[in-house]
């Protein structure tokens, strides 16, 4: 009985401190609905961690659930936060992810059409080796379940991925998927060929 008296107690203190979230809220994605913006539990993103899920967000598109000719409206509406930066070809984003030592930055460049051209995106580990090459790995992997095996060869230091997806995009296997892991930062590149 005692037990129970003391375990009660320490489970409400417990909720009450893991509940409160962040102060501004917004989850780690800048997204204010309570939700990730992720598709967990569904298609290939749902086989890998909550900060994967962060960083894919879904597995519509060819990243985030963004396609290669989307709009400059789309793809804010898709980030749903506020640019950190804004111009009339450029849009950029920085997120701090679920494990609070990985910042993800997004930067979208479109075409003089206003059309998405490509996708950049760096995860800072910020000294961090060992987590960078997690990160490496497990993005490697999902863009091998996503696109087939990379091609043999390294280009320049990048695994090179053929663009196979966003079939309902005009631009359907004419981008390609760009990894790399420099020490503490994860780059990923994705860009149609235009």
């Amino acid at each position: 009985m005692k037990t129970t008296g003391i375990l009660i107690p320490a489970l409400f203190a417990m909720l009450a401190v893991t509940g409160c979230g962040n102060k501004d809220g917004k989850n780690e994605t800048g997204d204010s609905s309570g939700s990730s913006g992720s598709t967990a539990g569904t298609g290939i993103i749902g086989l890998y961690s909550e900060k994967m899920q962060q960083i894919v967000k879904n597995d519509e598109g060819a990243m985030r659930g963004i396609k290669l000719d989307a709009t400059m409206q789309e793809v804010k509406s898709a980030e749903k936060a506020q640019p950190y930066e804004e111009t009339a070809t450029l849009l950029s984003y920085s997120y701090d992810l679920a494990d609070s030592v990985t910042t993800l930055e997004l930067s979208y460049t479109f075409t003089p059409e206003k059309t998405l051209k490509t996708i950049d995106m760096k995860i800072y580990s910020y000294g961090d080796a060992k987590l960078s090459q997690e990160n490496y790995e497990k993005l490697s992997k999902y863009f091998t379940a996503k696109y087939g095996k990379p091609y043999p060869e390294k280009t320049e230091g990048w695994d090179v991925w053929p663009g196979t997806d966003d079939k309902d995009s005009k631009y359907s296997k004419s981008f390609n998927t760009w990894l790399r892991n420099d020490n503490d930062v994860v780059s990923v590149s994705i860009y149609r060929k235009i």
